[in-house]
C-alpha cells in the first residue's frame, strides 16, 4: 500500500484505532486503492478488535451492505448490531433504538419505547449527540423538562464530529427554550424566558457549526454541573 495509505496503514497495525478508522473509509470510498480492498478493511477490522472491540463489532454490521468483511443470511446482519450495541457501541445503541422505532407492531410499542429510551440514555453518556437530540424530544414531549434539559445540555456537550448534528440541534433547542417566544413556536422546556441565556447558546449552536471541521469542543461544558449552574439551572 504506497502513498499516504502506507503511512495509515503501519500506524493502524501499530495499535492507532483513529488510523485505522480512517484508512477503513478511505479503503471503502476508493481513495486509497489496493487490490482487493474488502480483504484489507477485513483485517484492518481484526486489528481494530484488540484496542476497540465494540466498534469493531459495529464495524462488520456497517461493511456488511457494502459487501466487505463477514457474509451473512438475510436479516443476519442486525445480530451484529445488538451485539455491538451490548458490547457498548455508542452509534451501534443510537441506530438500534432508532430501528426499533420502525418496527411495526403495535403489542410490542411499549416495549419498544422503553428499550429506545435506554439505549439512548446509555449513547448519550458516551457522547453520541444525535441520541441525546432524540432522548431530549422525547422527554420534552413527556413534559419531563428537567431531563429533556440535561439531555440537550450532554447533547452540547458531546463536540465531537461523528455527532455534531446532534450538538447543534441540541444547542439551538436550549436557546429556543428560552427564547420569549418558547411557548408560541413549540419548544417549552419548563424554564422561565431569559433572553441572556437564550443568547448564550445560540451562541454555542453557532461556534460549533462554525468550527464543526475542526471537531470543536466547549471546554466550559466539561463540569456538567458547573455550567448549568452558570446557565442559572439548581436541580436536587
Amino acid at each position: 500500500m504506497a502513498g499516504y495509505g502506507g503511512v495509515y496503514c503501519i500506524a493502524a497495525y501499530n495499535g492507532d484505532y483513529k488510523a485505522n478508522l480512517r484508512l477503513q473509509w478511505l479503503l471503502e470510498t476508493g481513495r486509497v486503492v489496493v487490490k482487493k480492498p474488502q480483504t484489507e478493511v477485513y483485517y484492518l477490522n481484526k486489528e481494530l478488535e484488540k484496542t476497540l472491540p465494540a466498534t469493531a463489532m459495529y464495524k462488520l454490521y456497517y461493511h456488511l451492505d457494502g459487501g466487505y468483511g463477514v457474509k451473512t443470511v438475510k436479516g443476519g446482519k442486525f445480530a451484529y448490531l445488538r451485539r455491538a450495541a451490548d458490547m457498548g457501541s455508542r452509534d451501534a445503541q443510537y441506530e438500534l433504538g432508532q430501528g426499533l422505532a420502525l418496527i411495526n407492531d403495535k403489542n410490542s410499542l411499549r416495549f419498544r419505547l422503553d428499550l429506545r429510551e435506554q439505549l439512548f440514555q446509555c449513547a448519550t453518556a458516551q457522547g453520541q449527540g444525535k441520541a441525546a437530540k432524540w432522548l431530549g424530544i422525547y422527554y420534552g414531549s413527556d413534559k419531563k423538562y428537567k431531563e429533556a434539559i440535561q439531555a440537550y445540555h450532554q447533547g452540547v456537550k458531546a463536540g465531537n464530529r461523528q455527532s455534531a448534528i446532534g450538538n447543534r440541534q441540541s444547542a439551538f433547542r436550549l436557546y429556543l427554550a428560552f427564547d420569549i417566544n418558547a411557548v408560541k413556536h413549540g419548544d417549552y422546556l419548563g424554564v422561565k424566558t431569559d433572553p441572556e441565556r437564550s443568547l448564550r447558546y445560540e451562541m454555542i449552536e453557532k461556534f460549533l457549526f462554525d468550527n464543526e471541521y475542526l471537531h470543536a469542543t466547549v471546554p466550559d461544558l466539561i463540569n456538567s454541573q458547573n455550567f448549568l449552574h452558570k446557565l442559572g439551572f439548581y436541580f436536587a
